[in-house]
């Protein structure tokens, strides 16, 4: 049996997780590429 909310909570970090990670190589690529 599944558990719906963990999964929630898991889907929402990874996704939260994955934003940060884009950000942080935009911002990276924008400081290399000026």
């Amino acid at each position: 049996m599944k558990k719906p909310l963990l999964s929630l909570a898991v889907s929402t970090r990874l996704i939260s997780g994955f934003h940060v990670a884009i950000m942080a190589i935009i911002a990276y690529q924008h400081g290399v590429g000026g």
